[in-house]
């Protein structure tokens, strides 16, 4: 039987953040509370007030004094509408990974580490064996 998993990993200015993380949502977080800032997913709407009701979005922000709070100015534009909080969540990360990965808008990356029965298969959806391959031509050259 064939075990697979996929974890994330987090790399600033070419230097891997925290730990690897079995959540996109955990990683995006870790990325977005880089250089002194601190990242939360909240649902707040654009006048500050916290209810269940407003979408799910994610806010980062510098440190004032020693409790970091955050403004509706702190926020991405992102967001998600589901109602259940893990799922709003989850789908929140998504698509700042899906618009990450199309253009450079954020200062970190998320690498997407896929293995099977415990060994390493694809970095970001590419085949390991094939990324060997393409290296090692480029070594011959």
């Amino acid at each position: 039987m064939r075990e697979t998993s996929t974890i994330f990993q987090v790399s600033f200015k070419h230097r891997l953040l925290g730990g690897k993380h079995a959540q996109l949502a955990d990683a995006v977080i870790t990325g977005m509370s880089t250089e002194g800032y601190k990242a939360a997913y909240l649902r707040m709407d654009d006048e500050g007030n916290i209810a269940h009701t407003n979408p799910m979005r994610i806010f980062c922000g510098k440190a004032s004094a020693e409790d970091f709070t955050y403004t509706p100015g702190d926020a991405l534009s992102y967001q998600s509408t589901l109602q259940d909080d893990a799922a709003a969540i989850a789908e929140v990360a998504e698509k700042i990974h899906q618009a990450a990965s199309r253009h450079k808008i954020l200062d970190f990356d998320i690498q997407t580490l896929s293995y099977t029965n415990g060994a390493l298969t694809h970095l970001d959806g590419v085949p390991v064996v094939e990324i060997a391959a393409k290296r090692a031509k480029h070594a011959k050259h």
